[in-house]
C-alpha cells in the first residue's frame, strides 16, 4: 500500500479530488494507480466507494468484496461494504457487514449509525434507538443524528424523549424546516397543541408547501375546533402530501363536521380509493405516515 505514503502522488491526489466531489477526475486517477499496481487496494476501497455514490452499487459490491477477500480486518471497508448493499436491496448482509466492522472496531461511530439508519429503516425501532444512542454517547450529536434518533423514539411512543432530540437537531440547525416539522408532530402527541401549533407555523414560514406540516397543522387547528382553518391547510398540504388517503380522510372528516355532506363525501370517497390503492384504510396509512426528515444517503466513506 506504498502509493498512499507519499505525499503528491496519484493516490493522494485522487483522494483530494474525491474529497471535493469531483468524481470522475477522482475515478481517472484511481485507475491509473490500479494500472499500475492492481493490488493498491486503497484504490481499489475507493474506486468502490465512488462507485456507491455514482449509484453503481453492484460494481462497488463486486470492487469492494475483492478488497475484503485481501484484506479481511478493516472495519470502514465492511462499513461501506454494508453501505453498497444495503443500497442493493441486501439488508441482512448489509447489517451483518456493519457489525463485523464493529467487530473489528467497537468505537466505529460512522458503522454504528449506519446500522441504526438500517434498523430504522427495516422497523427495527428499539435496536436503532439502542445504536444512535450509543454513537450519541462517544461523541457530540449532529442534527442529522439527535433527528434520526428522535424518529425512533417517537416510533416507540417515547414521545417526551422525541421532542428533547427534536430539540437538540435545531439547536443544531435552526433553519431546518424538516426539523420544526417533526418536533409540531412530536408536540402534537403530546397534546401540546400550543407549542406543536408554532413549531409547525415555523416549518411551513421556512418551507412554504410542506405537505406533512401543513397536515400536521391542519390537525391541531381541528383539535382547537377552528375547522376552517384545518380544511384550507388540508387542502394547502393535497398537491405533495405522501400520507395521500390520510390527508384525505382528515380533509373529508372535517368537511362533515363543517355539514359540508356533498364534499365530504367526495373526499372520503377519493380517500377511501387511495388507501385501497395503498394496501390498507386510511387509519393504517395514518400510522404509517414518516414524519420528514432531512435528505441523507448511505454514501461511503472516503
Amino acid at each position: 500500500m506504498s502509493e498512499s505514503q507519499n505525499t503528491g502522488n496519484p493516490l493522494q491526489q485522487a483522494v483530494a479530488l474525491h474529497q471535493q466531489g469531483q468524481l470522475a477526475a477522482a475515478e481517472t486517477l484511481y485507475r491509473a494507480v490500479l494500472e499500475r499496481n492492481p493490488g493498491e487496494l486503497n484504490a481499489l476501497h475507493l474506486l468502490g466507494v465512488l462507485r456507491q455514490q455514482q449509484g453503481r452499487a453492484d460494481e462497488a459490491v463486486t470492487l469492494l468484496a475483492r478488497v475484503l477477500a485481501a484484506a479481511p480486518g478493516i472495519a470502514v471497508v465492511y462499513s461501506n461494504y454494508g453501505n453498497a448493499l444495503k443500497d442493493l436491496g441486501r439488508f441482512d448482509e448489509a447489517a451483518d457487514s456493519y457489525r463485523r466492522a464493529l467487530a473489528i472496531d467497537p468505537g466505529f461511530a460512522d458503522a454504528r449509525y449506519n446500522l441504526g439508519r438500517l434498523l430504522k429503516d427495516r422497523g427495527k425501532f428499539a435496536e436503532a434507538a439502542d445504536c444512535f444512542e450509543m454513537v450519541l454517547a462517544g461523541e457530540t450529536g449532529s442534527a442529522e443524528l439527535h433527528n434520526d434518533l428522535g424518529l425512533v423514539l417517537q416510533e416507540l411512543g417515547r414521545l417526551d424523549d422525541a421532542v428533547v432530540q427534536y430539540r437538540a437537531a435545531l439547536a443544531r440547525a435552526p433553519d431546518q424546516a424538516v426539523l420544526h416539522c417533526n418536533l409540531g408532530w412530536a408536540l402534537l402527541g403530546t397534546g401540546d397543541l400550543v407549542a406543536a401549533e408554532a413549531s409547525l407555523r415555523k416549518a411551513l414560514s421556512l418551507q412554504p408547501g410542506l405537505p406533512q406540516a401543513a397536515l400536521g397543522l391542519g390537525d391541531v387547528y381541528r383539535a382547537l375546533d377552528r375547522l376552517d382553518d384545518a380544511v384550507a391547510l388540508y387542502r394547502q398540504a393535497l398537491p405533495g402530501a405522501r400520507g395521500d388517503a390520510v390527508l384525505r380522510n382528515n380533509l373529508g372528516t372535517t368537511l362533515l363536521r363543517l355539514d359540508q355532506v356533498e364534499a365530504a363525501a367526495a373526499t372520503l370517497g377519493e380517500a377511501g380509493g387511495a388507501a385501497a390503492r395503498s394496501g390498507g384504510s386510511a387509519d393504517q396509512l395514518r400510522q404509517r405516515l414518516e414524519p420528514a426528515r432531512p435528505a441523507s444517503g448511505g454514501a461511503g466513506r472516503v
